[in-house]
């Protein structure tokens, strides 16, 4: 004790050792906060009958507002030199007009929508909500930051896949609607007509025409968008101390726009020309191989940029708008 101070020092011998946690341990604690949430979800059917409905409502009304870039996009694909029409379209910008200017807005923006909103809404519904329970199955229950990217772009290419194929007649009417040039009758008067049309025509396996490819593809786009990212989005979190919010939502829907769109426009080309084909190929590879030959290896990239608008466009309002929706109704983010 000090000469006139009260205060009196004790000494403590018993000392304890407490370790801080690295400041990476700290970040990963921060991702795997909802693993447990997560996994709860995963087993109840409400709640992954939720995601499924988020997913569908949402990505169809995005559909909607980029109907017009999807339309001119499916002018731009069909073109080839195996095609004896006279080539039309010959850049997006060029495309948006002499279709504005010949046929008008409403067939600009709103050519085949029926048919995209009911593929939208079949297909985003079933990829957008089995991606977390496929993610699950496929790691076998790991947490979040022990899950790869090669995890991820299965669980992807799985809920993308059953998605496609069930919306994949659809997917034919749309683009069948699309490809219809000025001065050329429309095939279907609407959507059911156009099914019946098909069936009495083709039979029902004619409604799955270009199925292959259209499945391809959704293995391809889905896989990459919500494989690149989670990935990117869990990085940014755990790595740079983002927050799993807004901003966070933006930047990673924006990569992951530019990498879908790359690695899904071959397929889509594909995709495109053979489900509007008259009789010039026999089945998708020879489709794909006639495209290269005679068009060139890029042109497995025609109509990249409206591929870009739609996708990248998709990705970023979707995406962020998918995870503030879920989050609103208690459900976990992606």
């Amino acid at each position: 004790t000090r000469k006139g101070d009260s205060t009196t020092t004790v000494s403590i011998h018993q000392t304890s050792t407490f370790t801080m946690p690295s400041t990476d341990t700290a970040n990963v604690s921060r991702v795997l906060s909802s693993d447990e949430m997560r996994d709860a979800e995963n087993h109840d059917l409400k709640k992954v009958a939720m995601k499924f409905a988020v997913g569908g409502v949402v990505t169809s009304f995005v559909s909607g507002l980029m109907n017009g870039p999807d339309h001119v996009k499916t002018r731009l694909q069909i073109q080839g030199k195996m095609q004896a029409d006279k080539k039309l379209y010959t850049s997006f910008p060029q495309a948006c007009a002499r279709i504005f200017r010949e046929e008008g807005f409403f067939v600009l923006a709103g050519r085949g929508l029926g048919a995209a909103l009911s593929r939208e809404v079949v297909y985003s519904g079933i990829r957008m909500g089995l991606y977390d329970p496929a993610k699950y199955f496929v790691s076998r229950g790991k947490d979040a930051s022990q899950i790869g990217f090669a995890e991820k772009f299965l669980s992807g290419a799985i809920s993308g896949g059953i998605g496609s194929f069930v919306a994949s007649p659809a997917d034919l009417l749309k683009i069948r609607v699309q490809a219809v040039l000025p001065g050329q009758p429309l095939p279907y008067r609407n959507f059911v007509h156009g099914f019946s049309v098909i069936c009495k025509k083709e039979g029902i396996p004619g409604l799955y025409k270009g199925a292959s490819a259209t499945v391809v593809r959704a293995v391809i786009l889905t896989g990459s968008q919500l494989a690149s990212y989670d990935t990117f989005k869990t990085t940014l979190i755990r790595d740079f101390e983002w927050e799993d919010a807004a901003p966070t939502h933006i930047v990673s829907s924006v990569v992951a726009g530019l990498i879908t769109t790359t690695a899904s426009s071959p397929v889509d080309v594909i995709k495109s020309r053979f489900m509007n084909d008259q009789g010039a190929y026999k089945n998708v590879l020879d489709c794909f191989v006639k495209t290269v030959k005679h068009d060139g290896v890029f042109a497995l990239w025609k109509g990249w940029t409206p591929n870009y608008i739609r996708i990248g466009t998709h990705c970023l309002i979707t995406l962020p708008l998918v995870e503030q929706t879920r989050r609103f109704l208690g459900l976990t983010t992606i």
